[in-house]
């Protein structure tokens, strides 16, 4: 109420009644519950699937508590922001290989004149999927060893790698095929591969291993490669005669320089391991 009097007469008075609206001022920017925030995904989510909801709120009434959404750093376009909900989604395919992590700036702007905005981070960590097979370092080895080598000697070490992480990343080494001798053993962890039996160039000359390289995801995933394996001869046989004892009739007006008998022997080995002398002992 406000109330008017008259100085001279007091008793003169008159009442009116005031009222006052107040009218919001933008003096409040919006506020994110937290400074930053973490989410993670898989790296073979579809495009459109939703990350999360990140909502701002603004202590101001009416048009300057409405809030819109916009993504200052959107990821290389990997992400996107519905203006009016708040809700992330992913909008471009993933590959953690290419990049593990995003870090991207989200920006609540009210509708006040003027503008207050606010900022929050949303740290996005994409989680690896078996998507890559082993690779082998090198397509193919190539070693020789000699037939003498002892059991149990190591040869060549087999590598390969894969790009996914973890479990994704563990490799298992087998021999698949070439082995059937059992001549051979291969680490299944180190993919070093071993001599376990004596080999013997006169046996066989040459080996072609298969060696498969599989990882522990799920599905596992697996890659190939072959080791060539040349066995170098040793001089490891002796000569042998193509009989036990010769024996020959000779008359005894033979000449000098006459053949009466010829005598034979073989070596097992090859080149000049095989290359055989003769000599007479009396």
């Amino acid at each position: 109420k406000a109330y008017a009097y008259d100085d001279s007469y007091p008793e003169w008075e008159c009442v009116s009644y005031v009222e006052l609206m107040l009218t919001d001022v933008n003096d409040n920017a919006p506020e994110f519950h937290l400074a930053s925030h973490k989410v993670s995904l898989s790296e073979d989510s579809a495009v459109g699937a939703f990350i999360t909801k990140l909502t701002a709120v603004d202590a101001d009434r009416g048009v300057n508590r409405k809030i819109r959404y916009y993504l200052v750093n959107s990821g290389e376009n990997h992400f996107e922001v519905d203006k009016d909900s708040a809700i992330v989604r992913l909008a471009k395919t993933l590959d953690r290989e290419a990049q593990s992590m995003f870090t991207l700036i989200l920006k609540a702007v009210d509708s006040g004149m003027p503008q207050l905005w606010t900022l929050t981070t949303l740290q996005v960590t994409v989680l690896d999927v078996n998507d890559n097979p082993p690779e082998f370092l090198s397509r193919s080895y190539a070693i020789t060893v000699p037939e003498n080598i002892s059991v149990s000697s190591e040869i060549v070490k087999v590598d390969a790698i894969s790009k996914d992480t973890g479990v994704n990343a563990q490799i298992i080494y087998t021999i698949v095929e070439g082995n059937e001798q059992g001549k051979f053993d291969l680490h299944p962890i180190t993919g070093v591969i071993s001599v376990v039996q004596q080999i013997d160039y006169e046996q066989t000359k040459w080996y072609l291993l298969t060696v498969l390289a599989t990882d522990q995801g799920l599905p596992p995933l697996s890659s190939q490669t072959t080791v060539n394996v040349t066995v170098l001869d040793s001089n490891d046989n002796a000569p042998v005669f193509s009989q036990t004892a010769f024996s020959a009739q000779v008359p005894e007006d033979v000449q000098v320089g006459e053949i009466i008998l010829k005598l034979e022997a073989v070596d097992r080995d090859s080149g000049p391991n095989a290359r055989v002398g003769y000599s007479l002992e009396s």
